[in-house]
């Protein structure tokens, strides 16, 4: 079952879903999945994932659990692909998320335009929009 987050970083909250969080031994170690329709998802890709970081930094700060394993549940072969994030990990990555913010801030990103274009809420307010019109 999918399970919302709200994760107050201070300066900005990030909000999500969780599509699955499973008991994963004792003491509020949890296994977080999030499952993959499309192209399978690589071990590279589960080890750099901001998008994993995120759900780790959500259990553990802001639900109080301890994500001793992630994973993309790759549902065309159905395969998971397992990853960890160790607290250095997880420090970065709130760096990363804080650099992007203020890039966001001052306007300074770079789309990259594709097929999800259709469904983004940004539209009006992205450059590689601008340039199609």
């Amino acid at each position: 079952m999918e399970t919302h987050f709200s994760l107050d970083l201070g300066d900005l909250v990030l909000e999500g879903r969780i599509d699955q969080i499973n008991p994963f031994g004792g003491e509020n170690a949890v296994e977080l999945l999030d499952y993959k329709t499309g192209r399978p998802r690589s071990q590279k890709e589960a080890d750099s994932s901001l998008q994993l970081s995120v759900y780790a930094l959500a259990a553990r700060d802001g639900m109080k659990m301890k994500p001793v394993r992630l994973a993309f549940y790759n549902l065309g072969d159905n395969e998971p692909v397992y990853t960890a994030r160790t607290p250095r990990d997880l420090a970065k990555a709130v760096e990363e998320i804080r650099e992007v913010a203020e890039q966001i801030r001052q306007m300074i990103f770079h789309p990259t335009p594709g097929f999800v274009c259709k469904w983004c809420d940004y539209q009006p307010v992205c450059p590689a929009h601008e340039e199609v019109l």
